[in-house]
């Protein structure tokens, strides 16, 4: 939910510019008409704790202190909006020059009324909701970061997001595990059994790993968790494989990642809030330079991110042969590849499209032929896991890096 806020000089007739931007703009939300300091101080703390960000509707010039103080008790982000009329464009660019280093503000110029404005109204709507998703989340870490995820370690916060960081120890989860009813398990065993087109693993793996699952979810509940990962291998040493209930967790609209990768499913969870849906976790397998493409690779993905979920094979987890994982081939098509670096201060965008996809040596395959050069992404890829959802969502992108500060790296 976005704040619209009008704001315009005492010099100004107050009833001709209501009305004008009531004609042009009131079909967009409420609009709080701010001519002084506090006007904007009384408006802002009214709607400040229920938006997600502010539109300013610059409406006349004069108005640099008002945008000013909205823009710092909002402590959101905000999008100016400037129009041809009343220097209204000589205001935002005082303001915007002096304000946009130091919080999340982005800048728009367009007349009053038309489908130019909402559309950018729209597009910052989206990723102003995008950004509270991500500042509101708390993130459940199970285990520490598997020893040779080296990008992971001594990470104990996301820079200057405000997503937390919980860390329980694996026992934790085990604990929750051992107390989840048979059936129970035996309940999302008969259910994925029925849409399943193969079932490899046996059927004490298969409830074992439902049983997991199901501990996954009774922790998210418990501890109010948006996101978690886990550190899977020492699970796997223990005979029970995590990868089931990684992939329905991302079906469901809980991000979820392995290896205990912090970088990776920080990465996840701005690619669900960009586009609404799952994503794949995935490894770096192998370049193609003549196809301009590399494949990714591993052992499980969502099943609404499948060709055809009915076509699903409940495998054993490929690396230990135990466990289950739900496998096929993903939709071919754009898909967008991302992930964070730089201690979070740097974002790979690698819009490319699914030019293949099946199982290949146990794991879950796709060969993605990338928009950009290949070798930029071999030389500005920040880690192994590749964060790769459907759509090309590079401008959403490109508009949450701007706003946050972060840097983008196209290839």
């Amino acid at each position: 939910m976005l704040g619209f806020f009008a704001v315009f000089s005492e010099l100004e007739d107050m009833e001709t510019l209501r009305q004008r931007v009531a004609a042009a703009a009131g079909g967009l939300g409420v609009i709080d008409y701010v001519s002084n300091i506090l006007q904007a101080e009384r408006a802002v703390s009214a709607r400040r704790d229920a938006i997600d960000g502010a539109v300013i509707l610059v409406a006349s010039g004069g108005t640099e202190a008002i945008i000013n103080q909205i823009v710092f008790q909002t402590a959101k982000p905000v999008l100016l909006w400037a129009n041809p009329d009343n220097n209204s464009l000589a205001a935002t660019l005082e303001a915007y020059a002096a304000l946009k280093t130091r919080f999340p503000l982005k800048v728009a110029y367009a007349p009053l009324g038309g489908d130019e404005a909402v559309s950018v109204i729209d597009g910052f709507a989206h990723i102003a909701a995008a950004i509270a998703r991500i500042d509101e989340g708390v993130i459940g870490c199970f285990g520490a970061p598997a020893p040779w995820l080296l990008t992971s370690h001594g990470i104990h916060s996301f820079r200057e997001f405000k997503t937390r960081i919980a860390n329980f120890k694996l026992e934790k989860l085990l604990e929750r595990y051992d107390l989840v009813s048979a059936s129970q398990a035996h309940a999302v065993v008969h259910s994925l059994a029925s849409q399943a087109a193969v079932i490899e693993t046996t059927d004490a793996d298969f409830l074992d790993s439902a049983r997991l699952y199901l501990a996954m979810r009774d922790m998210i509940e418990a501890h109010q968790l948006t996101a978690l990962t886990v550190r899977c291998y020492d699970l796997l040493d223990s005979g029970i494989a995590p990868c089931l209930g990684i992939s329905l967790l991302n079906d469901e609209g809980i991000v979820a990642g392995c290896e205990g990768d912090l970088e990776a499913v920080f990465t996840m969870v701005l690619a669900s809030a960009l586009n609404s849906g799952p994503s794949w976790t995935a490894d770096a397998l192998r370049i193609d330079r003549s196809a301009n493409a590399l494949t990714l690779s591993h052992c499980t993905a969502p099943c609404t991110m499948l060709h055809d979920p009915m076509s699903l094979k409940v495998a054993m987890q490929p690396d230990v042969r135990r466990g289950a994982a739900l496998q096929g081939s993903l939709r071919e098509g754009p898909v967008t590849i991302l992930r964070f670096g730089a201690g979070f201060g740097s974002l790979l965008i690698a819009p490319g499209r699914i030019v293949a996809s099946g199982i290949e040596a146990g794991h879950v395959m796709a060969q993605v032929e990338l928009a950009g050069s290949v070798e930029s992404w071999l030389e500005h890829a920040p880690g192994n896991h590749q964060i790769v959802l459907h759509g090309d969502v590079r401008e959403r992108a490109l508009a949450f890096c701007a706003f946050k500060h972060v840097t983008p790296i196209v290839v």
